[in-house]
């Protein structure tokens, strides 16, 4: 796919494919003990996803932002469940992007250690893939439909 001008963004000199936030990732126990809080605040709550090969169950948040909280329950022993009995929930940003491979390439170029490429059950089966920051934040780049 050939990006059209307004999807991308100048960046040090350089026309940089647009990240657009589309969630915030954060680790929970249970979905459903989670979403409580959120369904008395009258938040729209997505139906729980399976990521097979994420070992985790998701659900979307909407609280009439543009930006969702992704809720991210392990289901199986591995990084995010070790995190969260850290007690650390904060997880990641996902970002859509209107061509994947691209951005893969040019946040390869600004440091950012690609992890791993997926295919979302999340997003319809479109690709994910998780990259560490240079400042060690994990963000998660979605591919846009």
């Amino acid at each position: 796919m050939e990006l059209q001008l307004e999807d991308r963004i100048l960046t040090g000199g350089v026309l940089q494919p647009k990240l657009t936030l589309h969630h915030i990732g954060v680790l929970v126990n249970s979905i459903e003990e989670a979403t409580t809080a959120y369904r008395e605040l009258n938040a729209r709550i997505s139906k729980p996803v399976v990521v097979a090969s994420q070992s985790v169950r998701v659900c979307f948040v909407d609280m009439d932002s543009s930006v969702a909280i992704e809720l991210i329950e392990p289901t199986a022993k591995g990084v995010s469940q070790d995190l969260l009995k850290r007690g650390i929930t904060y997880y990641h940003l996902g970002y859509l992007v209107p061509n994947f491979d691209l951005a893969l390439e040019n946040l390869a170029e600004l440091s950012y250690v690609h992890i791993q490429t997926f295919q979302s059950e999340a997003f319809e089966g479109r690709r994910c893939a998780f990259l560490m920051s240079p400042v060690l934040h994990l963000i998660e780049l979605i591919e846009q439909a």
